[in-house]
């Protein structure tokens, strides 16, 4: 039987603030060459949009996959989206080859059936990718005549989690970012009324095998130089026997690496902290939202602010790196609440704050519901440029406007407006060898 040809693209160019390796290629990769295919991995950002068409024409896939990432920067204030470079790179490839394409990928999960019409493609995939794509070489192989143009991927089986790292790729996103992603699990069980993940990934989690995922990590520490890993799961303590057992096997295989993770700022203690400084944690990332019991119970948050406090105090006595991202403008939110969640983040002198203002409505989502209720959208409403919950009476523009005024000479509070000159220091860091996620040096600057 002849072997499919499959083109695996990355068209994210976004480096502010810093450059992100595209794992989605790596696992993709693995699930083709599984079947005994033929891949190749092409990264807009390391290659070029001037290199695709030679690739297409001397490589002559017979299927294109790309990997869309985000739809836009995510800045609520300095908006800009990807469409049109999405546009262009699909022109391209429409251009020198006549290979279906299959659209996939976060950004595109986000609007699937909007983007496949208006990047004109022939095929998309919801969630996880692997299960999906090996399922449309299936087809392929066997010439099916009809096949579902929209495919979950979470109806799919996930693989083994494990990648076909690309050196070149590799030596790119470490020289330059710093760090490598992996995962440890994928899905999302909780229910926080403004997010994504859970239509992204699915709301079951499922778990790597711990030997395959510390011996890809070997491979990647012996063989290419990575000592810094990011782990890029939704929420990374949900399981603590497995996040333990994951530490020690790091421990047991004598790996000197280092890595950081996203938290919920609950659940946590001392024993279970220290295990996994020991395998090399050294930065905590909390996907907080708030300081204020409201507007926790708000966005469905499942822990309280006290919890907050506490567990963000525990990280830091153990002298790890502790920072909260923070979310203004959901229901409810009021200049009381807001001044409550920055009273208590006063108190946490030792972390770094992101604060973002406007929570973004997306379809199947619980804040997507209410303001449907309140008729701050419709159900045909254009959700490629960004629509904002509105709270009564509390305009965006005022909530910038008190947190700007509070935190006024806090160096400790990063805004987006801040985030080219912080990709800079972070670039200048970088060049001087260090690696990581480095907001901790910003504090310094």
């Amino acid at each position: 039987m002849r072997k499919n040809k499959v083109l695996l693209i990355s068209p994210n160019t976004e480096t502010a603030p810093m450059p992100v390796y595209p794992l989605s290629l790596a696992r993709l990769a693995r699930a083709v060459e599984t079947r005994g295919d033929q891949v190749r991995q092409f990264d807009l950002l390391v290659h070029g949009n001037h290199q695709l068409p030679g690739v297409l024409q001397e490589y002559q896939p017979n299927l294109v996959a790309l990997s869309l990432r985000n739809l836009d920067n995510l800045d609520t204030t300095a908006y800009r989206s990807y469409l049109s470079s999405y546009r262009e790179i699909m022109n391209i490839i429409c251009s020198h080859t006549q290979a279906p394409v299959v659209l996939g990928g976060s950004g595109f999960s986000l609007l699937p059936h909007e983007l496949l019409q208006r990047l004109d493609g022939n095929l998309g995939v919801i969630g996880p990718g692997e299960g999906a794509l090996s399922a449309i070489l299936q087809a392929l192989d066997e010439g099916a005549s009809s096949f579902p143009q929209i495919l979950n991927g979470t109806e799919y089986n996930d693989g083994a989690f494990q990648s076909r790292h690309e050196p070149e790729l590799v030596e790119y996103y470490w020289r330059f970012g710093g760090m490598i992603g992996l995962q440890t699990k994928r899905g999302c069980p909780r229910h926080c009324s403004y997010c994504t993940y859970p239509l992204i990934d699915g709301n079951r989690t499922r778990y790597a095998e711990i030997p395959a995922l510390v011996e890809e990590i070997e491979l990647l520490v012996r063989k290419m130089g990575v000592t810094y890993f990011y782990f890029v799961d939704s929420v990374f303590n949900q399981d603590r026997e497995h996040e333990l057992a994951f530490a020690e096997e790091i421990l047991r295989r004598d790996l000197a690496i280092r890595w950081c993770a996203f938290f919920a700022p609950s659940g946590l203690d001392r024993e279970y902290l220290k295990v996994l400084k020991k395998s090399g944690l050294t930065h905590v990332e909390f996907g907080t939202e708030a300081m204020c019991d409201r507007m926790l119970s708000s966005y469905k948050k499942g822990f309280n602010t006290a919890e907050v406090v506490h567990n963000s105090s525990l990280a830091n006595e153990l002298g790890l790196h502790v920072c909260h991202y923070l979310l203004f403008g959901g229901p409810g939110e009021a200049p009381d609440t807001v001044r409550e969640t920055l009273t208590h983040a006063r108190k946490l002198s030792d972390c770094v704050f992101f604060p973002f203002v406007g929570v973004r409505i997306y379809p199947g989502t619980d804040v997507y519901l209410q303001a449907l209720n309140e008729n701050q959208v419709q159900v045909d409403s254009d959700y490629f440029a960004p629509i904002f919950y509105n709270p009564e009476g509390f305009a965006r523009e005022a909530i910038w406007e008190m947190l700007r005024r509070e935190t006024e000479g806090l160096t400790n509070w990063l805004f987006p407006s801040k985030y080219e000159d912080i990709s800079r220091i972070l670039k200048r860091l970088r060049q001087r060898g260090l690696k990581g996620p480095l907001w901790e040096y910003l504090l310094q600057n």
